[in-house]
């Protein structure tokens, strides 16, 4: 490829990984009368495994093996490099870093396990977590700003089992507003949250967490928060000590409260300037004395409650009640991330 540039076998290669088959039609054409190097090995490999034109796939595997024999082996392995699959018979992220892993040693190395990921997280939103672990310092804060734009930051929906630390290494973090984290495997909440200290919203749902880090309350304007679809034994009262909070959602948290769950009357009094609470419990006879705790919340003007028929005496008596706040009930179905 001695007449190529770097630039462009920077386009080539930005061309092969994309997820438009459109840009992989233009970079074979532009290499219709020039054989491909082995710069290019991953690229091929990438269009043998995730394209799902044919023609592309043979053209790709005819080059890939007469680069490397070797490859024809590698091809045939039936690891799995996504998460979509019938039946949800795909992988999941842990999984798929797991069998990049096992394509690049299988190749002796001559795949660049870095570009498939990215080249996986562009076709399909998979890969972040061989990202995670393998991005080294610079290189993996480089990369996470890309997850903030203005003042939010969106950490949604990656399939991660946490979130890494150098999201708090990116240039401006400090100033991000929103911050979401839904959609994920997160276990728990790292400290460092706390040093977001203008944050306002932060969107938690459908994860693994079990507690919530105590740090939360550093987040001093903090005045949207979603904990729904979680693992939560308890009450997680550090939220208690958030005391802008306005909003504070719980959707069927509850479902995996412990059986003697109950809402934590000076804890959850503390929120005085919640506005807004979405509380959606699951188990007949689950935290019976959250009844006799909302009445006191004051300033609340907004209740929602899921809608089971062994409340509906209890939720017309909290109308009564709490006739400066509009109390309803909803029908929410019950997930669980299972990415």
């Amino acid at each position: 490829m001695e007449n190529l540039s770097k630039e462009e076998i920077q386009h080539l290669s930005t061309l092969l990984l994309s997820a438009d088959d459109q840009n992989t039609n233009l970079a074979f054409e532009i290499m219709k009368e020039k054989p491909f190097s082995e710069l290019f090995i991953t690229e091929l490999f990438a269009v043998c495994k995730l394209s799902s034109n044919e023609a592309f796939k043979q053209q790709a595997q005819k080059e890939l093996v007469r680069l490397d024999s070797n490859m024809t082996k590698v091809l045939s392995l039936k690891q799995k490099l996504s998460r979509e699959g019938k039946n949800g018979s795909g992988a999941n992220e842990k999984t798929i870093a797991k069998n990049i892993d096992y394509y690049v040693s299988y190749s002796n190395n001559k795949l660049d396990g870095i570009k498939l990921a990215k080249c996986l997280v562009k076709k399909y939103g998979h890969g972040f977590q061989y990202l995670f672990d393998n991005l080294k310092d610079k290189d993996l804060i480089d990369y996470l700003e890309t997850f903030k734009v203005g003042n939010r930051f969106d950490f949604s929906n990656k399939g991660v089992g946490k979130i890494p630390l150098e999201v708090f290494q990116v240039p401006g973090i400090e100033e991000v507003e929103e911050f979401y984290a839904n959609g994920n495997k997160i276990e728990a909440l790292p400290g460092q949250i706390g040093d977001l200290k203008k944050l306002k919203r932060l969107d938690l749902s459908s994860n693994n967490l079990k507690k919530i880090n105590k740090n939360i309350q550093k987040c001093h304007n903090l005045d949207w928060l979603d904990i729904s679809e979680n693992n939560f034994k308890e009450f997680p009262v550090e939220i208690s000590n958030c005391s802008s909070l306005l909003e504070l959602r719980m959707n069927n948290s509850a479902s995996y409260f412990s059986d003697v769950f109950t809402i934590p009357e000076v804890e959850f009094l503390k929120l005085k300037n919640l506005r807004v609470l979405y509380f959606h419990r699951e188990r007949k006879g689950h935290a019976d004395n959250l009844f006799l705790v909302f009445p006191k919340c004051e300033k609340l003007e907004e209740l929602n409650l899921s809608e089971y028929t062994e409340t509906q005496e209890a939720v017309t008596k909290l109308k009564k009640e709490m006739p400066n706040c509009k109390v309803s009930t909803s029908k929410i179905l019950s997930y669980l991330n299972r990415n």
